[in-house]
């Protein structure tokens, strides 16, 4: 009896470590970026002054933002490509070439009834420098609708995606929360037992009252 009630309680042990990694547990994961990593921006003009062109101006900012860090290992632009067409008026379409981009990283945090991934991704307008003629745009672009983000903007697009529009340097964050399925098929698996257990006892109480009768 020894035996098998350290046995029981060995199972009962692994099973309550399994439940806590299952219900309640918090991972992060780092996922290298491409190194130089490409990155589209948009420069919307605000106002181009008057002695000047917008040529002029897109040639002063290449040139600011291509300016040397001595610090070899910092993240930094190393190319700047301007696209041809334009989608939108007054709006530029700019290819990024980025030296040390931080990784990406995903935190996935696993409670009772939800678990939720926050990915963060790293965002280039941190590093441009402030501008009075261009605002600066970054967007990503989504198969599915994230639970949140910390994106200015969201559309819709017509192959029923979404594209995520940033305006500001902060690090570009998406949330997806999902139901902690292990969970659901516990309570599920318990209350069936539960009201098997009920059902059977419920019975044998009526097949007594029976027996007693009949005596």
């Amino acid at each position: 009896m020894k035996k098998i009630a350290a046995l029981l309680c060995v199972i009962l042990v692994a099973f309550s470590m399994s439940a806590c990694r299952t219900f309640n547990d918090d991972k992060t994961q780092n996922y290298p970026q491409d190194n130089p990593l490409e990155n589209t921006l948009f420069l919307q003009i605000k106002q181009i002054p008057t002695e000047s062109t917008v040529g002029d101006e897109l040639t002063k900012w290449r040139s600011k933002i291509l300016t040397a860090i001595a610090d070899e290992s910092a993240t930094k632009i190393v190319d700047v490509k301007f696209r041809t067409e334009s989608e939108i008026s007054g709006t530029y379409t700019v290819d990024l070439i980025i030296n040390n981009v931080p990784d990406s990283t995903v935190q996935k945090t696993i409670r009772p009834f939800k678990i939720t991934y926050t990915q963060k991704i790293y965002n280039p307008i941190s590093i441009l420098p402030n501008s009075d003629v261009f605002t600066y745009v970054v967007a990503y672009e989504s198969t599915r609708k994230h639970s949140a983000s910390n994106a200015d903007e969201i559309t819709k697009t017509n192959e029923n995606g979404y594209v995520y529009f940033w305006s500001t340097g902060t690090v570009i964050e998406f949330i997806d929360i999902y139901p902690n399925r292990p969970l659901y098929y516990l309570i599920i698996v318990v209350g069936t037992t539960i009201i098997g257990v009920l059902v059977y006892l419920i019975s044998r109480y009526s097949d007594c009252k029976k027996h007693k009768k009949q005596l």
